[in-house]
């Protein structure tokens, strides 16, 4: 089942961006950035990332490595990755498990922003 979850968590990341203030000078790619400088780290395009990922808009459970940056990373990973990962990993399986069918039931609002991905309101009906 993790390979399923970190599969839809890297196609499907909650949150499209972070911004860090740079703590220090230095280069990327031929590029100078400053101490102070704000970046934006954007994790919807390095979950998606060709040099990272083969075949990166390929929907695929059995990807290994899958180093997603869902919940960030380092000093600044989400403190509640673990007990997320435990949530979808026992709701997958009490769907597969009681051989339930979730249907979306009606249209799917989506949220307009630019920072949280992600539906406003999804409602589903389970079946069996």
């Amino acid at each position: 089942m993790d390979g399923a979850v970190n599969e839809i968590l890297r196609w499907a990341s909650t949150n499209c961006y972070v911004l860090r203030r740079c703590t220090r000078d230095f280069g990327l790619n031929g590029t100078t950035i400053k101490r102070g400088d704000l970046v934006t780290l954007w994790n919807v395009s390095a979950n998606r990332d060709q040099e990272v990922f083969r075949d990166p808009d390929a929907f695929d459970i059995l990807r290994t490595p899958n180093r997603h940056l869902a919940y960030g990373h380092g000093v600044h990973r989400c403190v509640g990755a673990p007990l997320a990962a435990m949530e979808l990993d026992l709701f997958f399986r009490q769907i597969v498990d009681r051989k339930l069918r979730l249907e979306v039931d009606g249209d799917v609002r989506w949220l307009r922003s630019n920072f949280i991905n992600g539906p406003a309101m999804l409602n589903v009906s389970v079946c069996r």
